[in-house]
């Protein structure tokens, strides 16, 4: 008894923590959304492997989805519970294929960090790289029979307390990575990023080779450097690098107010070969959703109520349409996405946020292989949807 009033106090704590967790599990909404697939043209099989992710909002809630598509069938298989915004988050964020990994791979998955870009797939072998203290990490899965070769290289000759991996290819046994790393901070306080080009011969096991792609030292500007998408192949290797510039507005003792300046916006493509910057065209810099495909630029933009999906050759400077589509204005920003041979394009139509269209043309043959749109079922749940991105695995 006198054991049962010495742990009372601690008891009661776990007690009332238990409460409150089942509390707020029992509380969730998990009754699924209002949200249905109209196909117009295509085949759902150009959809395979691949999810939509995104958020719906009402008056009381904001909630998660994932949209996959059911390979056995000519039909959509939905895999969407309404809950609320925090815990679905929780549920769904990682990516499908990361979800893949912990079933298949368990004990190479465990204690890693669940961010897709630190990961690579081939035929072979499972890659993963990570920074941990001033080194770079790397270990490879054999699938065949589940053994982990580890890699470790220092990195103290960066000299810097924040380094991270920004892009990470594999190809033909050769592990290409772009590493960030502030080098020093500008005037007025802000990261100067830099950006160092690393080869990792995987049959070596070591760094064959090691390039400076950015270097910045504008201490009077504060520029934020983004890399949107990359592309290695052969003797090609292309970086697509968004440069923004932001300027001081407005100071104080307690904050600092910068606003990005577009006038300064620049769009480029790093020919790691050559060691030169590509400037692209304005018409390229002026619209969204740039990526690369074989080495060119492919893009959208919007002109008289359409949205063209345009492809500039880098060699010949030249730009042709591959599809168009008929859109209402106002729309959300469109999401572009390429795999194998088709382009991937999600935007939303029109103001009522209440419909996201979805097209996918073959590149090479310029055919439209799929057409279809997700709508908010408006008699369920009186909303908007908003399509965050598409995931490939």
């Amino acid at each position: 008894m006198n054991h049962l009033k010495r742990y009372w106090g601690i008891w009661s704590i776990l007690l009332a923590i238990v409460v409150i967790i089942t509390t707020y599990y029992a509380q969730i909404d998990h009754t699924p959304i209002g949200l249905e697939w109209k196909k117009t043209s295509g085949d759902y099989s150009e959809l395979d492997n691949m999810d939509i992710v995104g958020s719906t909002s009402t008056v009381n809630q904001s909630v998660m989805y994932r949209l996959s598509t059911n390979k056995s069938k000519d039909n959509l298989q939905q895999d969407i519970v309404g809950a609320n915004f925090i815990d679905s988050r929780l549920n769904i964020y990682n990516h499908q294929q990361l979800n893949e990994y912990i079933n298949e791979y368990k004990s190479f998955m465990r204690g890693k960090p669940l961010f897709i870009e630190l990961y690579e797939e081939t035929n072979e072998y499972v890659i993963f790289a990570d920074i941990k203290e001033e080194k770079l990490m790397v270990e490879v899965l054999y699938k065949e029979n589940k053994e982990v070769n580890k890699m470790e290289f220092p990195l103290e000759h960066l000299e810097s307390a924040y380094v991270h991996i920004s892009s990470l290819n594999y190809n033909d046994n050769q592990l290409y990575m772009i590493l960030g790393y502030e080098k020093e901070t500008s005037e007025n306080g802000f990261p100067i990023m830099n950006y160092k080009s690393i080869r990792i011969d995987l049959d070596q096991e070591k760094i064959v080779e090691e390039k400076q792609i950015v270097e910045n030292n504008n201490k009077q500007k504060e520029v934020e450097l983004e890399f949107l998408d990359s592309f290695i192949q052969e003797n090609k290797e292309y970086y697509l690098i968004v440069e923004r510039t932001y300027n001081l507005i407005e100071e104080s003792a307690e904050s600092q107010n910068y606003q990005n300046t577009n006038t300064a916006h620049r769009l480029y493509l790093y020919d790691a070969e050559a060691g030169e910057q590509v400037e692209l065209p304005e018409i390229i810099t002026e619209n969204s959703a740039p990526v690369l495909y074989e080495g060119n630029v492919l893009f959208v933009k919007e002109e008289g109520g359409k949205l063209s999906m345009e492809l500039f050759d880098i060699d010949t400077e030249e730009i042709e349409t591959v599809s168009q589509v008929e859109v209402e204005s106002p729309y959300s920003i469109p999401m572009l996405e390429v795999r194998g041979e088709n382009a991937y394009l999600l935007y939303s139509p029109n103001e009522g946020r209440n419909k996201i269209m979805l097209n996918v043309t073959n590149i090479n043959t310029f055919y439209n292989v799929f057409t279809g749109e997700l709508i908010v079922n408006q008699s369920k749940i009186e909303g908007e949807v908003y399509a965050d991105w598409m995931e490939f695995y």
